[in-house]
């Protein structure tokens, strides 16, 4: 092998479920290849065959093979390590098929040697023996202790040095593998680091180094773990220039980790800096001005009776931030074909109701409008009727996590718990939509998207919600994790009994976390001809909002999403 170059995926861990960072495999200059996790390599084709047949007869005759006998301990002058501390790790000074090498000897837990980590001058590595039940370097002197502290590291080098400094005092290990290897030797030693008060971890301070770092720490009970800064690269760099002290004292003030769930005030000095942002500007001014725009990691749930327009409402927005605001948006409307959902979006780019039988249009007006509303980043889920929760959930994280969705809407919430028989009805339900409520905020938190949710009402024991009834909280169908889990809160009314004004609805925003005003918004006017719900300034008008110009208010482009 030649110069090292840099960490990739090794394809043989990965079929195995592992190497999840993609930096357990070395590339070399002549492009050869070699995994510190597996010990998997790859040759320069030209080598190639020559290479398989060498590595084929090795792993034959792997058991076979005998550990190196001929190291013998030495000082390593160009990495400043004494004699001392290199026989009290076992670190020796040998040969292995005539070439110069030096030996990190991998114990047991009954104290004896079953592998050995072959060094090179070149920093190649060649792994002998049974490298997978080995200890971590150096944990043979301090198998049977615990303690206040112990020091773990990335590499043997850096092990040896800080030991060295520490005058062979305090334990300190190394990993076999290096950052890529980490995280499987700190949950193998698990029990035995836990007996320690506290687990330091000084790995290199490059971007695969401190990951590794986060990675492990996250492994051990909370606030057992610090992570070290150090001064150089690694321990040993730090050494060779002159910062041994600097290096001691990075090891003593190690910061300590918190779980992920826990953030210290220090932890929101930067957070805490930057004011909320206003959101997206949607089509709607007056909602768009109280609710401040809609932010990334918002769950926003809209709410009316049936036949209200409730669907027609949440498609405008989706349309408006998926065209005005270039977001890729996931569709996924239970109650209506791919067909109908299609049709919807395309009849507000065209401004025609296709929804509408006897709509005229020509072949090239339908293109354009196709081109604007569907042809790029619009993904629609294909499925008709009550979806389990367990089947539901997966395919809006694969919208999210594999399609790059930042916009999600779900017509209806209410339909995932339609499908329970009578047996499975009332508190079942609530327990249901509590769950699925929980694991969409969870998804919202996560990965940023904002999900836009549609929700039924319950029968109304007063006046009907088809004829005007104004809708509040309490009035939505299923479980308090509705009103408690949502960011926004939006209900649409309409009396479709009032022959004048059937085709009015009042906007009515009944949680709104953002700002906090309530109350009713705009008004909106439907068009049975156009199929459009747009904001109503109070003439029987059908104007349709330019989309070049926002008429929702002033434009946030730059509010990141």
């Amino acid at each position: 092998m030649s110069k090292y170059l840099y960490h990739t995926a090794c394809p043989e861990c990965r079929r195995n479920g592992r190497d999840y960072k993609g930096n357990n495999m070395a590339v070399y200059e002549d492009n050869s290849t070699y995994c510190f996790a597996c010990g998997y390599s790859e040759q320069p084709e030209r080598n190639r065959k020559e290479y398989y047949k060498m590595e084929q007869k090795e792993k034959k005759n792997k058991e076979k093979l005998p550990l190196l006998s001929n190291g013998v301990y030495k000082p390593l002058k160009a990495r400043g390590i004494n004699e001392t501390t290199c026989k009290l790790y076992d670190y020796t000074v040998g040969e292995y098929k005539g070439e110069p090498c030096q030996t990190a000897n991998l114990y047991n837990d009954k104290g004896q040697v079953i592998a050995q980590k072959l060094r090179f001058k070149d920093k190649r590595f060649v792994i002998l023996g049974d490298n997978s039940k080995a200890l971590m370097f150096g944990q043979q002197l301090f198998r049977g202790q615990d303690g206040r502290q112990i020091v773990i590291t990335e590499g043997e080098i850096d092990c040896l040095t800080i030991a060295q400094l520490w005058e062979n005092k305090y334990p300190v290990v190394s990993v076999k593998n290096g950052a890529g290897g980490a995280k499987n030797d700190i949950l193998n030693n698990i029990e035995w680091l836990e007996g320690f008060e506290k687990v330091i971890f000084a790995f290199d301070m490059d971007e695969v180094g401190r990951q590794a770092a986060y990675e492990c720490a996250a492994l051990l009970s909370p606030h057992k773990a610090y992570i070290a800064h150090l001064p150089a690269k690694d321990a040993n760099e730090a050494y060779q220039q002159g910062l041994g002290q600097q290096l001691i004292k990075s090891l003593w003030e190690a910061r300590q980790h918190s779980p992920d769930y826990i953030k210290t005030g220090s932890d929101l000095k930067d957070i805490c800096r930057t004011p909320r942002q206003r959101g997206l500007s949607i089509p709607f001014p007056d909602l768009d001005n109280k609710i401040d725009g809609i932010r990334s990691g918002e769950l926003v749930l809209f709410t009316a009776g049936s036949g209200v327009g409730k669907s027609t409402l949440i498609h405008e927005i989706a349309y408006y931030l998926h065209v005005e605001h270039k977001l890729p948006v996931g569709l996924i409307c239970l109650e209506e074909s791919v067909k109908t959902t299609g049709q919807r979006w395309i009849s507000i780019a065209m401004n025609k109701n296709l929804l509408k039988s006897g709509t005229v249009f020509d072949e090239e007006e339908y293109e354009r409008a196709y081109q604007k509303a569907l042809s790029d980043n619009v993904y629609i889920y294909d499925h008709f009727g009550s979806q389990d929760t367990k089947v539901l959930l997966p395919k809006i994280k694969a919208m999210i996590k594999g399609l790059g969705c930042k916009i999600i809407v779900l017509d209806h919430i209410s339909i995932v718990v339609s499908g329970l028989d009578e047996k499975e009805s009332g508190s079942d339900e609530r327990k249901t939509i509590d769950m699925f409520m929980t694991q969409l905020r969870s998804l919202c938190e996560e990965t940023g998207v904002t999900i836009l949710a549609i929700n039924h009402l319950k029968r109304s024991s007063v006046k009907s919600y088809n004829e005007g009834g104004q809708v509040s909280l309490t009035d939505l169908r299923g479980s308090g994790a509705l009103e408690q889990l949502s960011d926004i809160v939006i209900a649409l009314e309409r009396n479709q009994q009032d022959k004048e004004k059937s085709n009015i609805s009042q906007i009515r925003i009944l949680k709104n976390r953002p700002t906090g005003i309530c109350g009713e918004s705009d008004k909106l006017i439907y068009s049975r001809e156009t199929g459009r719900l747009l904001a109503y300034n109070g003439e029987d008008t059908n104007t349709i909002p330019d989309f070049n110009v926002d008429k929702a208010g002033e434009k946030y482009d730059d509010v990141p999403f």
